[in-house]
């Protein structure tokens, strides 16, 4: 029996909540951090929120680069970078290819695809989702995201990581 839901990621697009539809094979899953700090040169942080898990804690590790300066002429950075989250069910951790464009409003958002490599005992099953991830950092300040998340979706392609 095939499901048709959708989970909100809480990427602000255009004035909207973007939506993107659930795996229809897999369990649903969002993770939500309302802001993401970067606390060193490779690492970003924040409190997170999932409708499946409560609160926690998520953490990105990977160069993030915002090299782009020209709205008008926007070249996308791309990076693998790793993710984990804990919650007081358990964790999940993965990877995701993110890119990063400069766009109008002077800001940065990220995009991309990936998937949970592994996870605690307790959420097994979501082991091997494919996600999407992405967020809004501002061009003149890049030293966070507000806000950054991720879902479970169907997307054509592999997720690259």
């Amino acid at each position: 029996m095939q499901r048709n839901t959708a989970v909100a990621i809480g990427l602000v697009v255009m004035g909207a909540w973007a939506t993107v539809p659930a795996s229809a094979s897999g369990p649903s899953l969002a993770v939500r951090a309302a802001r993401l700090d970067k606390v060193g040169p490779t690492t970003w942080t924040g409190k997170a929120l999932s409708p499946q898990f409560g609160a926690g804690r998520l953490t990105l590790k990977g160069k993030i680069t915002f090299t782009d300066t020209d709205a008008n002429d926007p070249n996308h950075d791309t990076q693998v970078i790793r993710f984990r989250a804990t919650f007081k069910k358990g964790s999940i951790s993965g990877c995701l290819v993110n890119h990063t464009l400069l766009r109008p409003g002077n800001r940065q958002v990220w995009d991309g695809t990936g998937r949970i490599t592994a996870t605690s005992a307790a959420l097994r099953r979501y082991r091997g989702i494919e996600l999407g991830e992405g967020g809004v950092t501002p061009a003149d300040d890049t030293t966070y995201a507000k806000p950054f998340g991720f879902s479970a979706q169907d997307r054509p392609g592999k997720p690259g990581c």
